[in-house]
């Protein structure tokens, strides 16, 4: 799409995380999803910020939460206080 385009890409990609629950945590909410990354230029370290003012997208394009709740059979009994069925 982006070569149709002529656009520039900027692609942040990571595997497992969500909105409020990474795949395959136990809890219902983790302790470090997607957002908490949003504003770093490199996903692991808190620093530098990414600077805003100095890349002004066309488009944006966000694909998250699709799978926050995946893997919830575990969770079932504390959602709805009922058992998985196979």
């Amino acid at each position: 799409m982006s070569v149709r385009c002529a656009a520039q890409v900027h692609v942040v990609a990571w595997s497992g995380k969500g909105v409020v629950r990474n795949y395959q945590d136990p809890g219902i909410t983790s302790p470090d999803p997607l957002p908490i990354y949003f504003n770093r230029t490199i996903g692991v370290h808190p620093a530098p910020i990414w600077d805003f003012a100095q890349y002004k997208p066309d488009a944006v394009v966000i694909n998250l939460g699709t799978n926050d709740f995946s893997t919830y059979d575990h969770m079932l009994p504390s959602l709805c206080g009922c058992e998985p069925r196979d």
